[in-house]
């Protein structure tokens, strides 16, 4: 290693968000590892988590959006972005050309068996 390189002092997600999708589904298919990201989620991040977690359809963008007033519509789509860069939540064509949001199969299962035991 070059002596000139220094060690870059991240957060958990930003440590998370620089992980390759492989890598964060392997991480993601262990429940502990998916309780501790959920714990250190914002608060909004975990409210719309537990709102789709026991839902296996894709959900409208329109219905996200509802789900926050036109005075939070930042930290709204703030936390959206967030959960993508986790890559907890996707972004998918639905019918008609609208968008939709569905969790990650893998991080459901795995907080899922977390939260519930299995």
């Amino acid at each position: 290693m070059d002596a000139t390189k220094r060690l870059q002092s991240v957060d958990l997600h930003g440590f998370l968000q620089s992980l390759s999708a492989d890598t964060l589904d392997r991480l993601y298919s262990h429940p502990a590892a998916c309780i501790a990201v959920f714990r250190e989620l914002p608060a909004l991040d975990k409210h719309y988590v537990m709102r789709v977690l026991f839902s296996e359809q894709v959900v409208p963008e329109k219905m996200v959006q509802s789900w926050s007033t036109a005075s939070q519509k930042s930290a709204h789509e703030q936390a959206v972005v967030h959960l993508q860069r986790l890559r907890i939540w996707f972004s998918e064509d639905l019918a008609g050309g609208h968008k939709g949001l569905s969790m990650s199969a893998v991080f459901r299962q795995g907080l899922r068996t977390a939260l519930c035991g299995g």
